[in-house]
């Protein structure tokens, strides 16, 4: 029997090791060797270990020991022949075989239990059914890549992947989703809505919250029995709030302006509640090349531009190298497509260079945006600062910002500032001036685009919402899989865009 089956390392450098049925800690696999059977009378028994293992275990304790005696007595008979000299020797050589192999089992232990991990979060991320980790084709795999090395790699079964592993993972993700909670006092956070519905006609949700520190999984619901009620819409997404914190949350980015999404964001709006509602940068984009389509000769050019993608597409070695731009938006590929046959920006270019677009459209432009942003400007301040002494100062701070006195000397050359994104500016310059930089912080720091961007496997939360007839123990077990799941899948997804 494998002592490597019965313990979890939980301390490289002190090699320390807990027994997986009684949750104890010990130094070395040898003492958990004698806890699991019970032998040695300086050790504490396990209580929970089941009678075979422990049989198991102390045949094996038993037959060590009978080893070592006999090696003992054999030294022993030297020392009667007079060879005192070559017992301590061989003395000291065997504890040293033996040290080096219980610290080359340790070894195997460590590295061994760290590959079951990498191999859980796999499966774990990409939410791949548990039995496929006993199907033949995936132990070859293992096999073949375990053959680059000397060690012999423990696969974890379908039982500790559902079990003491998934555990584990639900801890380690836990940790990772409370150090980005942590940040949001600081920079704040946005909430993303993303809805749909199902094959089967059913409405469902999820909420991801967005920061700078990274996306982080909230909650899924099934809402196909109150979509026509706004006011149990409203007090669900509320609900989603305060549970993040009031304080916390600056905005809801919706991923739809049609629908109950639609009518809810109308509700939030009109009842002025403390969190800005907008709506997902790239939805806005969708809508507005929806209308451009309708345009009677944009849509003919798409159509001649559809016809060219298509045969580049299955005539590749007549395409002379031609590619057609992709995206991950399917509405924008026309448009892309368009952009890389026809390289259409000299007209453009001139339009825009003309005096008299200038003239009839550059005054009105400028002044529209200045009044928005004012207007904007007082609108989130009232959102986001509840106190009036709070708004007074930042009233004050403000002035010497326009100014560009003090601190605020560089901002007001902003076109010479690089290397530093506006919200890590004001936390690293505008101490001197704590409540603009805190609400300057907050503000710069949210994102425009929603929960789309992430990708998600909308099956995973289908089978939290939809399974009937399950336990109160299975369901927790479907819920603790989709927040290990769609946590790593979007700490996945924040690590590749930094990459990029």
């Amino acid at each position: 029997m494998d002592i490597h089956d019965h313990g979890v390392w939980v301390n490289e450098n002190e090699r320390r090791v807990r027994c997986k049925h009684c949750g104890k800690e010990m130094t070395g696999l040898n003492r958990l060797k004698r806890h699991l059977s019970g032998t040695s009378s300086r050790m504490t028994p396990c209580t929970q270990v089941t009678l075979t293992i422990r049989e198991a275990f102390r045949d094996e304790v038993t037959k060590e020991e009978s080893d070592l005696t006999a090696a003992k007595s054999k030294r022993v008979g030297e020392v009667q022949m007079g060879n005192d000299h070559k017992r301590g020797r061989e003395e000291e050589e065997e504890e040293e075989d033996s040290s080096r192999k219980n610290e080359s089992a340790e070894n195997e232990f460590l590295l061994s239990n760290k590959a079951q991990k990498c191999i859980g979060r796999f499966f774990y991320e990409h939410c791949f059914d548990f039995s496929s980790v006993d199907s033949l084709s995936f132990r070859e795999m293992i096999a073949a890549t375990s053959l680059v090395g000397e060690m012999k790699l423990k696969i974890p079964d379908s039982e500790e992947l559902n079990g003491c592993m998934l555990q584990e993972a639900v801890e380690e993700v836990q940790d990772h989703v409370n150090k980005i909670k942590d940040s949001w006092a600081i920079t704040g956070c946005s909430i993303l809505l993303d809805a749909w519905v199902d094959q089967k006609g059913h409405d469902l949700v999820t909420f991801v919250a967005d920061s700078p520190a990274g996306p982080v999984y909230l909650n899924s619901f099934y809402v196909s029995d109150i979509k026509k009620d706004v006011a149990a819409l409203t007090s669900l997404v509320y609900g989603v709030v305060e549970d993040v914190g009031v304080h916390n949350v600056v905005q809801i980015i919706a991923c739809s302006t049609s629908g109950w999404v639609g009518e809810l964001g109308q509700s939030f709006k009109s009842n002025n509640l403390n969190v800005f509602w907008s709506v997902s940068v790239s939805h806005c984009f969708e809508l507005m090349l929806v209308e451009i389509v309708k345009m009677e000769s944009f849509k003919y050019i798409l159509e001649k531009v559809s016809n060219i993608t298509e045969f580049i597409n299955n005539n590749r070695e007549d395409s002379q190298g031609m590619t057609v731009s992709s995206s991950e938006f399917e509405f924008v590929k026309p448009y892309l497509a368009a952009g890389t046959i026809l390289k259409a920006k000299n007209n453009l270019e001139a339009m825009v260079a003309s005096p008299d677009w200038n003239k009839e459209e550059g005054t009105t432009v400028s002044t529209l945006n200045d009044t928005e942003v004012t207007t904007d400007f007082i609108s989130a301040l009232g959102y986001l600062v509840q106190e009036c002494q709070v708004i007074a100062k930042i009233g004050r701070q403000l002035k010497m910002y326009r100014l560009g006195k003090g601190c605020f000397n560089e901002a007001s050359q902003a076109d010479k500032i690089t290397g530093v994104i506006p919200g890590e500016w004001w936390a690293q310059k505008a101490s001197e001036h704590p409540e603009l930089q805190s609400f300057a912080v907050k503000v710069l720091s949210q994102t425009c685009e929603g929960a789309s961007r992430y990708k998600l496997k909308r099956n995973v939360a289908e089978k939290l919402l939809l399974s009937k007839g399950v336990s109160p123990c299975e369901k927790q077990h479907l819920e603790e899989l989709a927040f290990v799941h769609y946590n790593l899948h979007l700490q996945s997804s924040k690590l590749q865009s930094q990459t990029k």
